[in-house]
């Protein structure tokens, strides 16, 4: 009797271990997949706000550049309609302002985070008022045939000494946000897998009791791991965008949209460090009397004509010299350091007379003349690009009044 009462009380007791480790084994598994639901839930809902954050930003570089691509147009006076452009900014100003509504209402966003977005508001705003005040001014200058030319020039000077530089700093102000918040996102994922991690060495622990419990927690981990790769995902092609978008900014900035070419800031850019050490051969070209070609047969036929122009200068010259379409119809041309002076007077010649070709545009046939002028230069002959091109352009304006359709040499710099 004593030896069944002992027997049934260690029956009792082994029962009682099986019970209480099924017991153990069950609330583990249930708190560690409580545990590792509820980090996925909150990585992932982190993820989903930093993904919607990015794209907010990227939204906004977005609409920057084409605030700016169209703030060139007006600009470059490509445009009979300017006004549709400048509503086409005002417009893009508030889509931005949605956009930054919208990041502020998306999730949480550290000191560093904010106070770097609020540095790039700082910049947008004051790139929008620029905009803005020169708004009726822009449009002026287009109407303004009278002093047209005049008000064009002040208006890219303002553009490149005031608006230009606040686009830019915006859109990198826009990036360092982006920056910011991929570091504190690649910080949240470290901190998301040591805890995925630890859960996993202490789940395998527990599963030399519970095979199964430990085969269910894999299977969640997988699935958690999954969706956080497809997250980190997400947010690397929305970085890739952004980093696309800003490229583009920097590129557009220095062409000329309608013949691909470099334009005049990409010439102020490449030359400005050059005028203190360098010597080399220069040339301007312009078209005489294009004016008329716009009258006759409208600005879109003009376009084309400047386009083929353009295709022709590069396919012919392009190994001889950086061509520039620095205004409208007007092309500079750097020559290669291995082009000498008479060679490049002699090319000089030879494009008047490309130019002064009969084209084909639009099914009819079109022929102008050209004038230019060229320039030997010196180190220290002048002080800026821009002084440099103003000596060219006299002397060019020069060889219009003799009649045009010939090149002279700048004499005396």
């Amino acid at each position: 009797m004593a030896k069944n009462t002992v027997t049934s009380a260690q029956t009792e007791h082994k029962n009682g271990v099986f019970v209480f480790a099924g017991i153990f084994l069950a609330v583990a598994t249930l708190a560690f997949m409580f545990v590792l639901y509820n980090s996925f839930t909150r990585t992932k809902r982190a993820y989903d706000e930093t993904l919607s954050s990015i794209e907010s930003i990227s939204d906004i570089n977005d609409r920057l550049l084409t605030i700016n691509r169209n703030l060139l147009m007006i600009i470059a006076n490509i445009s009979s309609h300017p006004e549709d452009y400048y509503t086409d900014m005002e417009r893009g100003f508030v889509a931005i302002d949605k956009d930054i509504n919208d990041y502020l209402n998306n999730g949480d966003h550290s000191e560093m985070e904010l106070a770097r977005f609020n540095q790039a508001r700082l910049f947008i705003d004051q790139y929008h008022n620029q905009i803005t005040s020169i708004g009726m001014h822009m449009l002026g200058s287009v109407v303004d045939t009278g002093n047209a030319a005049g008000n064009l020039l002040e208006l890219r000077n303002s553009y490149i000494q005031e608006v230009h530089p606040v686009q830019i700093t915006a859109s990198e102000m826009v990036g360092a946000t982006i920056d910011i918040a991929e570091i504190e996102t690649q910080d949240k994922v470290r901190r998301v897998e040591i805890a995925f991690y630890t859960a996993e060495v202490v789940l395998f622990v527990v599963a030399i009791v519970g095979e199964v419990a430990i085969i269910l927690a894999a299977r969640i981990t997988k699935r958690n791991r999954e969706a956080l790769a497809r997250q980190a995902a997400e947010i690397e092609e929305a970085t890739a965008k952004f980093k696309h978008t800003k490229e583009k900014a920097n590129e557009m900035a220095y062409l000329n949209i309608l013949t691909g070419m470099k334009n005049r800031y990409a010439l102020d850019n490449d030359l400005s460090g050059r005028l203190e050490t360098d010597q080399f051969n220069i040339a301007v070209f312009d078209m005489d009397n294009f004016r008329s070609i716009n009258d006759m047969y409208g600005y879109d036929f003009g376009d084309e004509y400047l386009a083929m122009l353009g295709e022709r200068l590069k396919e012919e010259y392009g190994n001889d010299a950086e061509i520039y379409n620095i205004t409208g119809n007007e092309f500079c041309f750097v020559f290669n350091k291995e082009v000498s002076d008479i060679q490049a007077t002699r090319i000089a010649e030879r494009v008047i007379q490309t130019l002064a070709e009969w084209y084909t545009v639009l099914n009819l046939n079109v022929q102008l003349t050209a004038s230019g002028s060229t320039c030997h230069y010196l180190p220290g002959d002048c002080i800026s690009v821009a002084a440099l091109l103003v000596k060219l352009d006299n002397v060019l304006r020069d060889a219009k009044r003799n009649g045009g359709n010939m090149v002279l040499q700048v004499v005396g710099i």
